[in-house]
């Protein structure tokens, strides 16, 4: 999990976003494993812990898939206003930890 993960990350493309989401999410994985007596509960306590993240991802690309289909002369205006609080509403909730340790 982690090999692949390490190897889409790294990549510039549209793999690169997934390959870092597998990678937290083998972090996280073996944090709950390293930390937890109770495998059995760690796989709802794993989901907890992601859950926002990922449907913060999920919202921020749809967003931009709708942004695209905006025509691209009126895109091309509204994208250097709107553009950097899209960028900060997008990212910056990323750079939490996603691990405690």
């Amino acid at each position: 999990m982690v090999g692949t993960a390490t190897v889409a990350g790294f990549r510039p493309g549209p793999a690169a976003p997934a390959g870092r989401r597998r990678l937290e999410d083998a972090l996280v994985l073996a944090e709950l494993l390293a930390t937890r007596v109770d495998w059995g509960a760690g796989g709802a306590e794993y989901e907890g812990r992601r859950r926002a993240r990922v449907e913060h991802v999920q919202a921020m690309t749809d967003r931009l898939s709708r942004a695209a289909r905006i025509p691209t002369w009126i895109r091309d205006r509204i994208l250097p206003v709107i553009g950097p609080r899209t960028y900060r509403e997008t990212f910056e909730p990323l750079t939490e930890p996603v691990t405690t340790g």
